[in-house]
């Protein structure tokens, strides 16, 4: 879902709206059996919902751009270092 949001911005689309809204749909599902689950005081059994999502792949942008920047901000290179630091 990553990959289609970035070419929904790729062809000028806000590609995590779009995503979003397909998805909602799943990740209400998925959640509604996880509070079931955690009610009868069994495992959970779906790690994917909304809150996965926001906090773990979208983490510093769409794409991962946080660990791009500190990539950048580790490199030998002057001018990367530069970027980096931006």
């Amino acid at each position: 879902q990553v990959l289609m949001c970035q070419i929904f911005w790729f062809a000028g689309i806000h590609g995590s709206l779009i995503v979003t809204g397909i998805m909602n749909p799943f990740w209400m599902a998925n959640l509604s059996v996880n509070q079931a689950a955690m009610a009868a005081g069994t495992a959970i059994p779906h790690i994917y919902v909304q809150g996965f999502w926001d906090h773990y792949l979208l983490i510093g942008g769409v794409g991962s751009t946080l660990p791009l920047a500190l990539m950048l901000l580790r490199s030998k290179a002057v001018h990367l270092r530069t970027i980096g630091r931006m």
